[in-house]
């Protein structure tokens, strides 16, 4: 009787085959002695060198030991498609571009239980936030905070509904399926062939509604036209690139980022894209050169503290970014290296929403500083009965410190709290307006709170305190996001990113339930380009291109 058997199961888009679905450069052999592979399967093996760990070295420890890696990735025909197996650790070499993204999520959304779920993965783009989510009991989708206008499912675990019980009982959905099956090797063919129908279903529609619904891009010309703008902003440094690690990973294992495909890079702390910028100057990569298919030689890795790596991942992987092409006034988004299309009703709600929010600031002064801080001070004092508030905290003894706004003044009997950011990236946005919602909260909930910012308005604005106190009494607030940019004030909402408009949206909807009147401005960068950091180098790694 056949044993239950744990499965990683991938699917190789139309008209790839197994000789163009590995990386090039792969670690695997092709084994050809195999004798109960499906008919017309093939199978190759990772079988790597051993390697002492860093800690006998580092102790002295005399003993002979040694580490190795052992899997193997085995290709399945079925129903016209080609299926990867992956055993152990190998999943790195498949190509990225080889294989559905979407496979292993929408199996299980339409195979699970919506009532029986344990586990979400969830991407929030805005701030490049990976979280995982596990309720010890079935639960329905409400309790894992998956919020529709700014989150990405990206997997899901849960008890198989009975109609898919025949297939699995348990399983879990991302790129790969992951399930525990009874069968035997010459019973993955019919399996796989069952996959791939219930790949093809669209029940998930109907059970799920509360997803978000992208359409993938599949289009070969629109990708390609879309790539050359990725290539493009990369080239001008353009704030609308970010960068973000494509999983969930082990932070205990791996410490440090570098990069590879041009040799040798230096190590980071951190991951920005401002890293990657470096480590081409370093690299002595000519930048204005560079297409589609050198950005896919490129790769990020982590590092461990033995300067080995851990996961190395292709950097059109980890690379974030949207943009718009030509009349069209859909938004494309690329994550995980994939991109999707945001169709025009779903932008055009998003503008219908914020735009009414943008207002012009013309008591706020253009920014020309040494820095953001420097900024406050002198727009603080540019401006009647002001004090700047930047880098002060209102929490109460005990709590993570939180700063109530970075300009404080009076508007029409409110309170007026500005805060300021330089930048129309994601991350520095997301902290903004997480900034607004967080220090309003507390105003709201903490009358410890309110009387920290009583007493700092107070010691700051001198004879003009009392006024200038007398809205956090009756808890009159006004929230401004004002964001320093050199783009057009004139785009509104359309100068943010995608998941940044998201967001903001959120927090708006947010304060506007905790009645506070809310607003955005656009405030003028007139500083000259700021010269090119220096890297953040740790030590050389050991990786190669």
């Amino acid at each position: 009787m056949a044993r239950t058997r744990s499965f990683s199961i991938y699917l190789l888009k139309p008209n790839v085959q197994p000789a163009t679905a590995l990386e090039p450069g792969h670690n695997l052999d092709p084994e050809t002695g195999a004798t109960q592979l499906p008919p017309g399967s093939l199978v190759f093996i990772l079988d790597s060198h051993p390697r002492e760990p860093w800690w006998k070295a580092f102790f002295g420890i005399p003993r002979q030991l040694s580490q190795v890696g052992k899997g193997a990735i085995v290709f399945v025909p079925a129903s016209n498609r080609w299926f990867a197996l992956c055993f152990g650790h190998v999943s790195h070499n498949l190509d990225p571009e080889a294989y559905e993204h979407d496979f292993g999520l929408k199996i299980t959304l339409n195979s699970v239980d919506p009532n029986a779920l344990r586990s979400t993965d969830l991407f929030e783009p805005g701030t490049s936030r990976r979280r995982r989510v596990q309720i010890p009991t079935a639960a329905d989708l409400t309790l894992f905070d998956v919020d529709a206008d700014s989150t990405i499912l990206k997997s899901l675990t849960g008890k198989v509904k009975p109609s898919r019980e025949h297939l699995f009982r348990h399983v879990t959905g991302a790129t790969n399926l992951r399930i525990s099956a009874k069968l035997d090797a010459d019973g993955l063919t019919q399996l796989c062939t069952d996959l791939l129908a219930v790949y093809n279903s669209l029940e998930y529609r109907d059970v799920f509604p509360e997803i978000q619904s992208v359409t993938p891009v599949s289009d070969p010309v629109v990708i390609g036209q879309l790539n050359r703008e990725l290539v493009e902003s990369i080239k001008n440094r353009a704030d609308d690139v970010s960068i973000s690690l494509p999983a969930i990973v082990d932070f205990n294992e791996s410490l440090l980022f570098t990069f590879t495909g041009a040799g040798q890079g230096s190590l980071y702390d951190g991951l920005e894209i401002d890293n990657f910028y470096d480590y081409l100057e370093e690299r002595k990569v000519d930048s204005d050169s560079l297409d589609f298919e050198e950005l896919k030689k490129f790769r990020l890795v982590m590092v461990n503290e033995d300067q080995a790596e851990r996961l190395p991942f292709r950097l059109t992987r980890s690379l974030i970014y949207d943009t718009k092409l030509g009349g069209d006034k859909a938004v494309y988004h690329l994550t995980d290296g994939n991109w999707y299309r945001f169709e025009d009703d779903y932008v055009a709600k998003l503008k219908a929403y914020l735009d009414p929010l943008f207002v012009t600031d013309a008591s706020l002064i253009a920014y020309n500083h040494a820095s953001e801080g420097d900024y406050n001070e002198a727009a603080a004092l540019a401006i009647a009965d002001t004090v700047c508030l930047d880098k002060t905290n209102i929490s109460p003894t005990g709590q993570t410190q939180i700063e109530p706004c970075d300009i404080y003044s009076l508007d029409g009997g409110q309170a007026l709290l500005r805060h300021v950011k330089i930048s129309t990236r994601s991350s520095q946005l997301s902290h903004l307006f997480s900034q607004g919602t967080t220090s309003i909260e507390l105003l709201k909930l903490e009358p410890a709170a309110s009387a920290k910012l009583t007493a700092l308005v107070s010691a700051k604005a001198g004879p003009f305190g009392p006024a200038l106190c007398a809205p956090i009494a009756a808890s009159n607030y006004a929230v401004r996001y004002c964001i320093i940019t050199t783009k057009p004030a004139a785009g509104q909402s359309d100068n943010l990113p995608l998941f940044s408009r998201m967001n903001l949206m959120r927090a708006a909807k947010y304060l506007k339930l905790m009645g506070i009147d809310r607003s955005v401005c656009f405030v003028p960068d007139g500083s000259p380009p700021k010269p090119k950091k220096k890297p953040t180098r740790k030590k050389e790694a050991g990786a190669q291109a």
